[in-house]
């Protein structure tokens, strides 16, 4: 749908990951807020506290930890979002990559040839040896007068 909309450049790409993001930090920090203890704001009014002191002293304070949480959540969601829109997006890139080879693949195939070529070490397949001083070219720095 984002893709009809907007095309396949980097609007759509930054939508994506905001419609992944942001709910799950606007959540958090709702929760955050409202879980604000009542006691504490009427302790802030009958000091004459203002609505901002209130905000800044108190609810802020209070709801930073799973704002942050959020913001942690939001942040993984918008890696995720990014490889989405890589994945489905973007015509030409990894996406495309991935899904062409996953495609033209032949992974039975590939396991057949490949336990038909394997051979063993053994007589037929000797290790290489080491090389001598005899191997060498008479000029090699190797090789000692």
């Amino acid at each position: 749908m984002i893709t009809y909309v907007y095309g396949i450049g980097l609007t759509a790409k930054v939508l994506a990951v905001t419609v992944l993001a942001v709910p799950v930090i606007a959540m958090n920090s709702y929760k955050g807020i409202r879980n604000t203890s009542p006691s504490l704001l009427e302790m802030c009014r009958s000091f004459l506290g203002t609505r901002g002191q209130a905000v800044r002293k108190i609810v802020l304070p209070h709801a930073g930890g799973l704002i942050f949480a959020g913001l942690r959540l939001g942040v993984a969601m918008g890696f995720i979002g990014v490889v989405i829109a890589e994945l489905l997006i973007t015509p030409t890139g990894v996406g495309d990559l991935i899904t062409y080879h996953l495609s033209v693949a032949d992974y039975p195939g590939d396991v057949r040839r490949d336990r038909l070529h394997h051979r063993p070490r053994g007589a037929d397949h000797p290790r290489p040896r080491a090389r001598r001083a005899a191997d060498l070219p008479a000029g090699h720095p190797g090789v000692t007068p």
